[in-house]
């Protein structure tokens, strides 16, 4: 998460962050410093640093790789600050074609403690179709987040036996925890 950036950032302002932020790439000296800029956004607690991530988030082009980096940033940014105001930013991602950025979008609302709705859980589960990191994710977000649902439940006892280690991992953890099914954790 973005704590391990935190002595990166020390240096730039608040103001600085905000200017770099949504700057074009060309008119910047060095354009990693757009993702320091999130990373320091995240810790701060201003309101107008809050609109700039939740502004990155939906106006940044993922095309462009500093853009889709930065963008990445400030999405992990969001769940680092907890503000319930940021959910409905990080559901849009949910749909967008950046698997990091979905990826990224599950955590930050796993930190902020989402409750999703139902349209929010189909939506959840329609990713399990995902990248393999993709897949984990999700799973691991039902986990945290205690989400009990019958299509859950299913769709994710499927995944126990997967071929991939952490999803079917993820998948029995799921099982173990929020249905009691300890004996999945066998080895």
């Amino acid at each position: 998460m973005a704590e391990r950036f935190d002595v990166l950032v020390q240096g730039i302002s608040e103001q600085e962050a905000l200017s770099l932020l949504m700057a074009q790439t060309s008119t910047v000296q060095r354009p990693a410093d757009r993702y320091f800029a999130a990373t320091r956004l995240g810790l701060s607690k201003t309101e107008e640093s809050l609109d700039a991530l939740l502004t990155a988030t939906s106006k940044l082009n993922i095309d462009e790789l500093y853009d889709r980096i930065t963008r990445r940033k400030a999405i992990e940014s969001l769940g680092r600050r907890k503000d319930k105001r940021a959910i409905p930013a990080l559901t849009n991602v949910l749909t967008c074609t950046d698997t990091e950025a979905v990826i990224n979008a599950i955590y930050a609302l796993v930190r902020i403690d989402w409750d999703p709705s139902e349209e929010d859980k189909d939506l959840l589960l329609s990713l399990l179709n995902g990248e393999c990191t993709l897949v984990r994710a999700v799973i691991q977000a039902h986990t945290r987040l205690n989400i009990k649902h019958s299509k859950a439940e299913k769709l994710i006892a499927e995944l126990c036996d997967h071929e991939q280690a952490l999803i079917a991992g993820a998948a029995r953890a799921y099982q173990a925890k929020l249905y009691g099914k300890t004996e999945l954790l066998n080895p």
